[in-house]
């Protein structure tokens, strides 16, 4: 077995590791390298190795510099498959788009001063459209399930409590040519023990081999109420003087981990009432549709009142539901996300048009049925939302794009083997 890094060691940013074990080749991550344009672009344009010879990737969670030249590595012909717990995969749905579009426009500004200086074009690293093929190659599987991902290598996934989705890795090897068997753990990023709206780190009582993040390992963090509380003096002397308080966040997880000690701090009066906004496309994806996808399981009856969650750990960090207490309190004010203009939320499939129906028992048209309801572009054939109909079977997405085609699947929650499916929608126009 050999371990090769190239990215994230000895530094913070571009996580790859490459695991070559009983003739098969296994990457650890596939990260964008994140610093100055010129180094970055050639880095990241560039893989140490050929990408067609990569036989399968695992992926320990969604931020860009871990997964964000996914859909390099297969533009360049990596065709194994990419795995990631369920949560990871619908973040990438959004997040490797968004680092698409953001590669189109950053080429687009650099062509522009090259032809002013007579120089020769470049081309993104990748496209939305690369982005958007990548995702087929995702397979998405639960936390604590071993799978068998290529010869005598077994991997399962356990709860890193970074972001929603992210996973530390334990793959355990049976070499071939020996016939010794050993356990490498990977760790990602790892979250805090102290979280809010998240599990905590899981641990594993033993390993032969660790790779571990210590981006922090030199520091002693706060503790989080004496965080939360420092975070209330700030808003409330600013709102005393009238001010505005501008937070820079990361789109996924720290976030929504603001908003929720914000709203913490409201609810104990240790705040004045002031309106809080989200302005950030992508946070308000995360936040909005992809939050109650945690779980990746649906054996727990949904509450079709609050159109949430899987189950309890979902329903929590689902923060901005419009008929949850905790957003619209009677008397109160309201907390708003505010995105993009016209009231669209998708940065990628938004407009003005809806889609809606009713699920019902087949066989019988009368029989109205509370289901899972996934939205999914033709176009793109990416997940684009998810919802549950409500006791009378009728589920609704609005402020879609309607230039889009789009299939509709309803998935018995129960046995997750039926499901109905209405393809080729065009949506209607909202009034």
């Amino acid at each position: 077995m050999q371990i090769t890094f190239w990215g994230a060691a000895q530094e913070v940013t571009g996580s790859m590791h490459l695991l070559e074990v009983n003739n098969r080749r296994i990457l650890l991550d596939c990260g964008l390298f994140q610093g100055h344009r010129a180094e970055t672009y050639e880095r990241n344009l560039h893989f140490p190795f050929d990408p067609a010879t990569i036989d399968t990737l695992i992926l320990s969670h969604a931020h860009i510099d871990h997964s964000g030249n996914i859909p390099n590595l297969v533009k360049q012909g990596f065709k194994g498959n990419i795995w990631c717990t369920s949560a990871t995969r619908n973040l990438c749905t959004y997040m490797l788009m968004d680092s698409g579009h953001i590669q189109e426009q950053d080429v687009e500004y650099l062509n522009k001063q090259k032809q002013r200086k007579g120089e020769a074009p470049v081309e993104p690293i990748y496209t939305q459209r690369d982005a958007q093929i990548c995702l087929n190659q995702f397979v998405s599987i639960s936390p604590h399930r071993p799978v068998l991902v290529t010869d005598g290598v077994e991997l399962t996934f356990h709860n890193a409590g970074h972001i929603l989705g992210a996973a530390f890795v334990q793959v355990d090897i049976r070499e071939q040519s020996n016939g010794k068997s050993l356990r490498l753990v990977f760790s990602g990023d790892l979250g805090r023990e102290e979280t809010t709206i998240l599990n905590p780190p899981e641990t594993l009582a033993a390993a032969d081999i660790v790779l571990m993040e210590s981006t922090y390992g030199d520091r002693l963090h706060d503790d989080y109420s004496f965080a939360q509380k420092k975070l209330g003096e700030v808003v409330s002397r600013t709102a005393r003087r009238r001010g505005k308080v501008i937070i820079p966040a990361f789109a996924v997880g720290r976030t929504q981990e603001l908003v929720y000690a914000l709203n913490e701090l409201d609810a104990h009066g240790d705040i004045p009432p002031i309106p809080v906004y989200v302005d950030s496309p992508l946070a308000v994806n995360a936040t909005d549709d992809l939050l109650p996808l945690a779980g990746g399981s649906t054996s727990v009856l949904p509450d079709p009142a609050a159109n949430i969650g899987v189950n309890a750990d979902c329903d929590l960090m689902r923060l901005n539901s419009p008929n949850s207490e905790m957003w619209n309190r009677g008397g109160g004010y309201d907390w708003h996300f505010h995105a993009i203009p016209n009231g669209r939320k998708n940065i990628h499939f938004s407009g003005h048009g809806f889609i809606a129906g009713t699920v019902k028992e087949k066989g019988q048209p009368d029989q109205p049925l509370v289901r899972r309801v996934q939205l999914v572009s033709e176009n793109a054939r990416v997940l684009v939302a998810e919802t549950w109909s409500d006791a009378t079977g009728a589920y609704l997405f609005e402020l879609i794009d309607p230039s889009q085609r789009y299939t509709v699947v309803s998935y018995d929650y129960k046995q997750m083997y039926r499901a109905v499916i209405a393809d080729n929608l065009r949506p209607e126009m909202m009034p």
